[in-house]
């Protein structure tokens, strides 16, 4: 008997040992999400976000990349890397550990370690908690004073602004260009969101030509006001702080929920 169980026990570490270093690798990449978390970083936030803007020869070789990277080709390029960081003893040594009851503890634990660590800051988030509300407070105050939207005899779309006066932001002593940098013409896609602090913005995409009329007025006019005309009313001038680099807008203002219906329904026609 006792030499039965030592030959399993032999057998159970031979088979053990009997896989290779990269089926090693492989499963190590797999247990710790390793695999899935490129694989969102590829084609999530890499991929996706190029796909709003690309002319024919870009949409296509965007799509012969996103064919190349199998689930296969990406555990091996990872796998190669992990194969230069680590020497095999120590690939074995992280392997055993994850195979363990400790590791595989730590690999299902991450929501619960996530919890405890919230609690253990709880102090601190409680002394930060009025500095915030009171932020909010006054952002939303600001939000809330802003001018209503004021008619005009504009066509729609973004405009650069040649008058205004610094010592205020009113809309009605804002001069707009003739005619806009980007039409509403070049708006691929419209939708209603809510920003941080839970109010209604309007959430733009605009097309390969329209994204590069928005970089081009966003860098000529750091610092000055950008003019917003929609449905025939400016409803917004908004200060530029930086360039739009890829065609996403979201617009903010004194806006109700009918006002932005409308607004998205007109711009989706």
């Amino acid at each position: 008997m006792r030499t039965a169980l030592k030959l399993l026990l032999v057998l159970m570490s031979v088979n053990s040992f009997a896989q290779t270093k990269e089926q090693k690798i492989y499963e190590i990449l797999k247990m710790t999400g390793t695999i899935d978390g490129y694989k969102y970083y590829i084609f999530d936030m890499t991929i996706k976000p190029l796909k709003y803007n690309l002319d024919k020869d870009d949409s296509l070789k965007l799509n012969s990349i996103e064919k190349k990277l199998t689930d296969g080709v990406i555990a091996q390029r990872l796998s190669k890397g992990y194969s230069e960081v680590f020497t095999e003893k120590e690939i074995n040594e992280i392997y055993s550990f994850y195979k363990s009851s400790a590791g595989a503890k730590i690999l299902s634990s991450n929501d619960s370690l996530e919890k405890k660590y919230t609690e253990s800051f709880r102090d601190i988030q409680n002394e930060l908690q009025p500095i915030i509300d009171k932020i909010n407070k006054i952002s939303t105050e600001a939000e809330n004073n802003k001018e209503i939207p004021i008619p005009v005899d504009k066509e729609d779309g973004f405009y650069s602004v040649v008058y205004y006066n610094v010592q205020n932001d009113r809309l009605k002593d804002l001069k707009l260009a003739a005619k806009p940098t980007v039409s509403t013409k070049e708006v691929l896609e419209i939708k209603k969101l809510k920003n941080d602090l839970d109010q209604n913005v309007i959430d733009i995409v605009l097309n390969r030509a329209g994204a590069k009329k928005i970089k081009i007025l966003t860098e000529n006019n750091i610092g000055k006001p950008v003019a917003i005309v929609l449905n025939k009313k400016l409803i917004s001038a908004p200060t530029v702080i930086s360039v739009i680099p890829n065609g996403r807008i979201q617009i903010s203002g004194n806006l109700s929920d009918e006002e932005i219906n409308e607004i998205i329904n007109t711009l989706k026609k």
